[in-house]
């Protein structure tokens, strides 16, 4: 049964969306899938220590994987930029945003990579 459980919350986790608003820039957009989430969420998602090893590194493959979505969705929204990360490797994406998360739980993941973005683009 515990298996199937694990299933249900990764699809709903998978289905979640989240509208984000950026006071700075009054930017708002809304986020879809496994990243669109708290930070606190993503630091829970990715705890050794609260998570089997195991689970952990799976929760890490669909934050990898929904980070290589946003990222693409950014370049491809932009016609000026070929890829607005400076060809980051997806695990120093991920490493940033768990450092920024530690430092910011109430933050969301969105918020936190657009300021990651605003990062790059200096």
């Amino acid at each position: 049964m515990r298996g199937c459980s694990l299933v249900l919350v990764l699809a709903l986790n998978a289905c979640a969306t989240t509208v984000t608003q950026d006071a700075q820039h009054s930017h708002s957009y809304r986020a879809q899938g496994w990243g669109a989430t708290s930070c606190q969420q993503l630091n829970d998602d990715l705890s050794d220590t609260a998570l089997s090893r195991k689970q952990s590194a799976a929760n890490m493959h669909l934050y990898q994987s929904w980070l290589s979505g946003f990222i693409s969705g950014v370049n491809y929204a932009h016609d000026d930029v070929y890829d607005v990360s400076g060809n980051s490797a997806v695990e120093d994406v991920l490493a940033w945003l768990k450092d920024y998360c530690a430092d910011q739980p109430e933050q969301n993941v969105p918020v936190a990579l657009h300021e990651l973005i605003q990062e790059w683009q200096r």
